[in-house]
């Protein structure tokens, strides 16, 4: 899992870091937030985490950062509006997966 935020690094980061936060900084193999745009940024985390275009999943709260994120033709684009959820389902089919693999 990567995190791609529209925000200063440290806005960002200071979510994760709250006591009541399930999920830490450490938990992502990425943590990019910055103002350029979300698909440049996601392109990058693809390199730097080394995986294929196709295994690329998009996840976000907000339509109008969706259809920006659409300039990725090979990623899945999913607009999830309960997205604890969705990060709480992640963490369980990371930890599945890791589990099978070993």
């Amino acid at each position: 899992m990567a995190v791609v935020s529209k925000n200063e690094d440290k806005i960002a980061r200071s979510g994760f870091a709250h006591p009541n936060s399930i999920l830490k900084v450490e938990d992502f193999s990425a943590f990019v937030a910055n103002w350029n745009t979300k698909s440049s940024n996601i392109t990058e985390i693809i390199k730097q985490i080394n995986i294929n275009q196709s295994s690329a999943i998009f996840v976000d709260d907000n339509q109008l950062t969706l259809e920006v994120a659409r300039l990725l033709p090979y990623a899945t684009i999913t607009l999830f509006l309960l997205s604890i959820l969705v990060l709480l389902f992640l963490i369980s089919f990371t930890c599945l997966t890791k589990s099978s693999t070993t």
